[in-house]
């Protein structure tokens, strides 16, 4: 879902890497770009992301990553030494001193079709049965984001997500924003569930547990499972978002294409 070559033609040779495989130092030769995701400031990605930071001969470029720890949350971040070492950067979290850019998957065609209203309320929920959601007495419907749980990846010379078969992936990617697009309001615990939603135009209440939901551009209200209701009131919606996202994946795709060429 966050890879760029699901939307964009590159002339070059890909491959793609798992970014907790990279063991072979002359992968390191080759223009390499990380993302996307809530790669940033977690300690499971740390030792690579510094590895490769120091070590790489070709250009180095981030395309939608993103802050993503459990600690501070709402507080000021705090950005790894490796994130200087970039030749371009594109970060999914706005406003903080790097190259603004959402995750690539607002170019997917789904975000254009239409979708019949059906439910007053779904929930989207995380896997991890850690992290909060409300309790469900109404018998809302929910999803659970399991069924498109990719790896993180290391993209050498901009390549493909292809952890999975492409076709179950658009098959499970379009029942999910299938399933969000059918609820005018969605309770989510997961980033892509707030992501999603707001480039479909719906109400959206989060349920954070880390950092990276408070580095989006588009706010929404951030509950505990307990006072969502109360939250109502706040939600507000976003028409412009998706062209937003769109234009700056877009531009950002020609900045990389002048580096790599």
């Amino acid at each position: 879902m966050s890879s760029p070559l699901l939307y964009f033609n590159f002339p070059q040779e890909t491959k793609t890497i798992d970014i907790m495989d990279l063991d072979n130092p002359e992968t390191l030769n080759n223009d390499i770009i990380i993302g996307g995701g809530g790669l940033v400031a977690r300690e499971f990605f740390s030792e690579k992301m510094n590895y490769i930071a120091d070590h790489k001969k070709g250009k180095l470029i981030s395309w939608g990553i993103g802050h993503n720890s459990y600690e501070d949350l709402g507080g000021n971040l705090k950005y790894p030494n490796y994130m200087s070492k970039f030749d371009l950067h594109g970060i999914r979290d706005y406003n903080q001193g790097f190259n603004y850019l959402p995750c690539v998957s607002c170019m997917s065609q789904l975000f254009d079709k239409k979708y019949d209203v059906k439910h007053e309320f779904v929930i989207y929920q995380h896997a991890n049965p850690q992290w909060k959601i409300p309790p469900n007495p109404q018998n809302f419907p929910v999803m659970v984001n399991n069924k498109l749980n990719n790896k993180q990846g290391l993209v050498e010379k901009i390549s493909n997500l292809l952890f999975s078969p492409i076709d179950d992936f658009q098959l499970s990617f379009s029942k999910i924003i299938k399933f969000l697009g059918e609820a005018d309001t969605i309770l989510t615990n997961t980033y892509h569930g707030m992501y999603w939603g707001i480039l479909l135009n719906k109400k959206v209440l989060a349920f954070p547990f880390s950092t990276k939901f408070y580095t989006l551009k588009y706010k929404v209200p951030f509950c505990e499972p307990n006072n969502w209701q109360e939250k109502l009131q706040y939600v507000q919606t976003y028409p412009e978002a998706l062209e937003e996202c769109r234009n700056a994946n877009q531009l950002y795709y020609q900045e990389v294409l002048k580096i790599i060429n």
